[in-house]
């Protein structure tokens, strides 16, 4: 059975993480407060940024590291992006949505949309 984990990044200083930490756990939308949340170790909530908010694919790369949305990954020929899709977790790169994320082998996590946007612009342009 697959783990539903979710990351985000930290929205403000109040406790032990600082602005911009990714921090996973379980997803929560306070509707009260306008918050997006993220439980960790199942008893601390922290806000995060909406956008920096992702789900764990259930899938890991060639070097263990586990695959989030957002993720940047080398599928050999590219970098593309782990999205979800109605169907399930697949990937994209210049525009296009492509085959589901689970079909591919041998790849390896270089970075996320976050963090680490300029990748994708790189390999675009190599790729043109």
């Amino acid at each position: 059975m697959r783990e539903i984990i979710f990351r985000g990044k930290t929205k403000n200083t109040s406790g032990k993480y600082p602005v911009s930490t990714w921090i996973y756990g379980n997803y929560s939308y306070n509707k009260k407060y306008n918050s997006y949340q993220i439980y960790c170790c199942g008893v601390e909530s922290v806000d995060v940024y909406p956008a920096t908010i992702g789900q764990y694919t259930g899938l890991k790369d060639a070097n263990d590291n586990e695959i989030y949305e957002g993720d940047i990954l080398d599928i050999g020929d590219e970098l593309v992006e782990a999205i979800w899709n109605e169907c399930g977790f697949a990937y994209r790169n210049y525009g296009y949505t492509s085959n589901q994320l689970a079909d591919l082998q041998d790849i390896e996590v270089m970075g996320n949309v976050h963090d680490d946007p300029e990748l994708l612009l790189e390999s675009e342009e190599k790729q043109s």
